[in-house]
């Protein structure tokens, strides 16, 4: 932002841009810790014992605590989109 744009922001444009650029950083952040944990992960599977799973590694703060709830929760939604999909193909008919 040059020092023209900045004179020219009022302060809800600047806030609005500012946590748009925090919240921008903060994911590229979370990503590369994502990478990371991704290549330690298979790293360290050929010598860890079997059943080891990714979050076993680093827990993330973004991610919840209860892994096996959110694992429902994403076969419950699939199943659910699945049928709506299903539904919606036989309205195209």
């Amino acid at each position: 932002m040059t020092l023209d744009d900045f004179s020219a922001c009022s302060p809800s444009l600047f806030d609005e841009a500012y946590k748009a650029f925090q919240s921008r950083t903060e994911s590229l952040l979370m990503i590369s810790w994502q990478q990371a944990r991704l290549i330690a992960y298979y790293a360290i599977l050929p010598h860890a014992k079997k059943g080891m799973k990714l979050h076993d590694i680093l827990s993330l703060p973004n991610e919840p605590e209860d892994h096996e709830t959110l694992i429902e929760n994403s076969k419950e939604r699939f199943e659910m989109i699945a049928e709506l999909a299903g539904k919606a193909k036989k309205i195209n008919k």
